[in-house]
């Protein structure tokens, strides 16, 4: 008697890995900052969960022409060491977070604010528009 093995289903199996991180996601600890990103006409903004922060020299923003880099240290606010914590959903210690900018900005105009554990990065908008001009070379 021979024993017939099915073949996988390739064309699902993505839309199974989706389900799969789905339900693990909410189990697993975050070890880098939620971010959202959003544009008016005027400017584009990025914001950043950032919970306890207490000074500027505890979180530092780098960019680049297309990357955004957040990188620092977010504090435990407990007065025991973390590793005694019975229940630790909530990520304390380094992170580094590079996200891409979809949009295009000045550099000549970036405002960062902290409140509430929320980071607003605020990257107004470039208007001018490079024209390039085409020559003719002679054979």
């Amino acid at each position: 008697m021979s024993k017939s093995k099915e073949s996988p289903d390739w064309v699902h199996i993505p839309e199974k890995v989706k389900e799969v991180w789905k339900k693990l996601d909410p189990s697993s600890p975050k070890r880098v900052p939620s971010i959202d990103i959003y544009e008016t006409e005027e400017e584009g903004v990025i914001t950043a969960e950032l919970p306890g922060l207490r000074s500027s020299e505890d979180v530092q923003i780098t960019l680049d022409s297309l990357h955004l880099t957040l990188e620092g240290r977010i504090p435990c606010p407990y007065p025991c060491p973390k590793e005694s914590l019975i229940v630790n959903e909530r990520y304390f210690g380094r992170f580094k977070r590079t996200v891409r900018i979809p949009f295009n900005y000045s550099s000549d105009s970036i405002e960062a604010r902290y409140k509430s554990g929320i980071l607003e990065i605020h990257l107004s908008k470039r208007t001018e528009k490079n024209r390039v001009t085409l020559r003719f070379d002679e054979d």
